[in-house]
């Protein structure tokens, strides 16, 4: 049965690495410190694809395979957005935060740039 391993894929919720594991009887599944998330591979079709991916695992942390980074920052952006947009709702009515408003903007600024590289529509020059 293989062992557990760390890091070799990013978590789809937040981005950062997974830890893979395997049940009693060899099934994979996945486990997120991060953000709790938890995927199971149960049928064989899977498990048999998951194996076949397996041996040759991309690294995600390889410098010469940028677009996994992109899109793991791409997640981290939309996390912070969505913490700005909390605090926002909850505390500007009350007292209004032009910084607040500020790291928004850059935020989604950033967002759209990285979708742009992402999707090949990047415009700037």
């Amino acid at each position: 049965m293989p062992n557990a391993n760390h890091g070799q894929y990013p978590c789809f919720l937040c981005g950062d690495p997974l830890d893979i594991r395997y049940t009693k009887n060899g099934k994979p599944y996945f486990i997120c410190d991060s953000c709790g998330l938890q995927a199971f591979i149960r049928k064989e079709k899977g498990i048999s694809k998951f194996a076949d991916i397996n041996k040759n695992p991309i690294n995600i942390h390889n410098p010469n395979n940028p677009v996994f980074g992109r899109i793991i920052e791409l997640e981290k952006l939309r996390a912070k957005l969505r913490e700005i947009e909390k605090k926002k709702d909850i505390f500007d009515f009350l007292f209004p935060n032009d910084d607040l408003a500020a790291v928004e903007t850059a935020l989604k600024l950033e967002i759209t740039k990285v979708q742009k590289e992402l999707t090949g529509k990047n415009t700037t020059k």
